[in-house]
C-alpha cells in the first residue's frame, strides 16, 4: 500500500485533505493519511486542502509499498 500523510507547515496533521494518484481520489483521516493500493512505478499526485497552496509530486512505489509525508508549504 502506499500511504500519505499530509500535514500543514508545522508539522500538524490535516484532515479531509483531497489527495489525487494518477486520477484517483482519497480523503485523509484525522490521523492526516490516505492509503491507495498501487503497483510498483511512478505516479504523479496532487494534495489540496481548504486554505493551503496545493502541493504536487511524484511518489515512487517499490515492491507494492510507499511512505510520502506532504507538508503544505507556510502562507506568506
Amino acid at each position: 500500500a502506499a500511504t500519505f500523510t499530509v500535514q500543514n507547515s508545522e508539522g500538524t496533521a490535516v484532515a479531509g485533505a483531497k489527495v489525487n494518484v494518477n486520477g484517483s481520489n482519497k480523503t485523509t483521516d484525522s490521523a492526516g493519511k490516505a492509503v491507495f493500493n498501487l503497483r510498483s512505478g511512478s505516479y504523479p499526485y496532487t494534495v489540496k486542502a481548504a486554505g493551503q497552496r496545493t502541493v504536487t509530486g511524484t511518489l515512487a512505489v517499490n515492491s507494492g509499498a510507499a511512505n510520502e509525508t506532504v507538508k503544505f508549504p507556510a502562507n506568506t
